[in-house]
Parts: C-alpha cells; sequence; structure tokens
C-alpha cells in the first residue's frame, strides 16, 4: 500500500510516464497535443493509483490503457499530431480579427496626432518588421476572450506570430512615444498575411 505521500507522489510520476510513453508522441508532436496528452496522463495516474490502493477493482495498467484509447480517439479526429490544432486555429484566426478590426483604431503608432481611445497597445516598425505590442491585460481580456491566454500565446508562438523574451510569453520593452520600459506581448504583423516570421526576414 502505498501510504507514505513521497511514495505515492513518486508512484503517480511513475505511471505519467507510463501513459504518455505509451502514446507515442514524437518530438515534432503540436504544442495542443502535448498538453492534453499530460492532461490526460493526470487522469491515466490517478486511475493507476485508485487501483493500487484497491478503490478500484481492476487490473493494474487498466487505467493507463483505456485512457490511452480515449486519448488514440480524440488524436484521430484531430489529424496528424503535427497539424495545427481546431483550437489552436481558432485562437489564431480570433487574433487575426481583432488586428484586422482594430489596428488602426486601438493601436498607436510613432508620431500620431491623437490620443487613441480605448488603447490596446501600439504599433511599431523595426526594420522591415512591423509589431503590435498588446497590453497584457487587454491581450488577456480582449484578444484572448474565450480562450485560456497561456494556450493563445502558445499558439502564435508555434507558428511564429509571437515574439518572446526568455520563458516569458511577453517582451519588456520602450514602447512609441514612451519613455519608461513595458511589458507587452509582442504579435507580428505577419499573422495578418497568413505567413510565418521567416519569410519576412
Amino acid at each position: 500500500m502505498l501510504i507514505d505521500p513521497i511514495a505515492r507522489q513518486a508512484y503517480l510520476r511513475y505511471c505519467r510516464e507510463q501513459f504518455l510513453s505509451a502514446c507515442g508522441l514524437d518530438g515534432d508532436a503540436a504544442p495542443e497535443v502535448r498538453r492534453v496528452a499530460n492532461r490526460m496522463a493526470l487522469i491515466a495516474a490517478a486511475g493507476e493509483l485508485a487501483i493500487e490502493l484497491k478503490i478500484l477493482p481492476w487490473p493494474l495498467g487498466t487505467a493507463i490503457e483505456d485512457v490511452r484509447k480515449c486519448f488514440d480517439a480524440w488524436r484521430a479526429a484531430r489529424g496528424d499530431d503535427d497539424a495545427i490544432g481546431h483550437d489552436d486555429a481558432r485562437a489564431i484566426e480570433q487574433v487575426r480579427l481583432f488586428l484586422e478590426r482594430y489596428g488602426p483604431s486601438k493601436f498607436e503608432s510613432a508620431g500620431a496626432g491623437r490620443p487613441t481611445i480605448e488603447l490596446a497597445g501600439w504599433r511599431r516598425q523595426l526594420g522591415q518588421r512591423v509589431e503590435y505590442l498588446i497590453q497584457p491585460e487587454y491581450f488577456k481580456a480582449e484578444v484572448c476572450k474565450g480562450f485560456e491566454p497561456t494556450a493563445v500565446a502558445s499558439a502564435l508562438l508555434d507558428r511564429d506570430f509571437l515574439r518572446r523574451q526568455g520563458r516569458a510569453w511577453t517582451i519588456t520593452t520602450t514602447v512609441p512615444g514612451g519613455k519608461a520600459k513595458r511589458r507587452v506581448y509582442c504579435v507580428l504583423e505577419s499573422i495578418l498575411m497568413g505567413h510565418t516570421k521567416a519569410d519576412d526576414e
């Protein structure tokens, strides 16, 4: 019996690793696929712990196998592991539509003649690259409305539509017309054309 909390944690980690190994994900799997696999791994591990503790009257390995079948069914419905997922595609399209609709009215540029009402952020040009610098609170509440902001940022990064610094989803920079540095989400204008950052460089 796994009475010791440390032993339980180790067993859960072991079962989670067994589940992920059984899924057979390769290095090119899309972020959405990995997120779902990690969530289902927790379910499988919890099931295996319940079996080990005699809460569930099943043979060991049953939870991992059954949850893996559910994951495989989801994968089959989604398509290839390396294809951009339905949720990711919808999130990217929402960001694209937001910038197309509000780019001229809610983003200030260098030398703007009048203040922008309901400021979402700033638009700046660095060489051949144009960036939308979005205030964090606006990105989370409006741009990502209906989606989890971290998942949206991950989907943007996966398609080279987001520039980041280190492990943060944001960058810290001086915005057009400003003096102090601000933390902002940096979305590249290439999202409006539907191609990647590499195409612009």
